[in-house]
C-alpha cells in the first residue's frame, strides 16, 4: 500500500468514528465533506472543506456541488467525499424513509470507488440540549467501484474534475460558510 492509500484508509476509519460519534452525542449527522489530497507530497493529506449550512432542495444541490469548486482551488489530485445517506437524500428531495449509511468516496482524476457503510438507527434518549440522540449499530461495508453516484455527487466531481475555477476561490467559499481548514507539507491529520 501507498501512502495515499494508508491516507484514505485513516480518513475512512476516522470518519466512521466521526460519525458515531456525532449520532451518539447530538444525534445529528456530519455535514457533507471533501477531503484534499495530493500524491505527489510524501503526506498526501492538505486539508479538507465541510459543506456550508443550507436549506432544503436547490440551495442544497448547490452548497454540495460547490465542494468541487473548492477541491479544484485547492489543486487536489485526488479526493475522498463523505456524506450520510439519509440526510443527503433528505436535503435534496425532502422528508422520508430513506436507508441510512455512511458514504465514502474516494476519486481521482478518472475513477472513483464508493464505500458505503451502513447502519441502523437506534433511538437514545435526547441530550442535555434535549436533541434526541442515536446509536448507530453498524452494518457490514460495502465497496464498489464506479458505483452510481447522488447527482449532486456526481456534479462535485465533474466541477473539481473539469470546471476552471476563478481566483480567490476558497476564499468566497469561506465567506459564505463552508470551513476550510489546510494542513501544512510537513504534517497530516484526518
Amino acid at each position: 500500500m501507498t501512502e495515499l492509500d494508508d491516507t484514505i484508509d485513516a480518513i475512512s476509519r476516522a470518519s466512521v468514528h466521526a460519525t458515531t460519534a456525532l449520532l451518539t452525542e447530538h444525534g445529528a449527522a456530519p455535514a457533507p465533506r471533501i477531503y484534499l489530497l495530493d500524491s505527489a507530497r510524501p503526506q498526501p493529506l492538505t486539508g479538507y472543506i465541510t459543506c456550508r449550512p443550507y436549506r432544503r432542495g436547490r440551495d442544497a444541490h448547490a452548497a454540495i456541488t460547490g465542494l468541487g469548486a473548492g477541491a479544484r482551488a485547492s489543486g487536489a489530485t485526488h479526493v475522498v467525499v463523505t456524506w450520510e445517506d439519509a440526510d443527503l437524500i433528505a436535503s435534496i428531495s425532502g422528508p422520508g424513509d430513506y436507508p441510512h449509511g455512511l458514504a465514502i468516496l474516494a476519486a481521482d482524476i478518472a475513477h472513483h470507488r464508493l464505500t458505503r457503510h451502513p447502519f441502523t438507527p437506534n433511538l437514545n434518549s435526547p441530550n442535555r440540549s434535549g436533541a434526541p440522540t442515536v446509536t448507530p449499530a453498524w452494518h457490514r461495508a460495502d465497496t464498489i467501484e464506479a458505483h452510481p453516484l447522488p447527482p449532486c455527487i456526481s456534479t462535485l466531481l465533474q466541477i473539481w474534475r473539469t470546471f476552471p475555477v476563478p481566483d480567490g476561490a476558497l476564499e468566497q467559499m469561506t465567506t459564505a460558510g463552508y470551513t476550510i481548514r489546510q494542513t501544512p507539507a510537513s504534517t497530516a491529520c484526518v
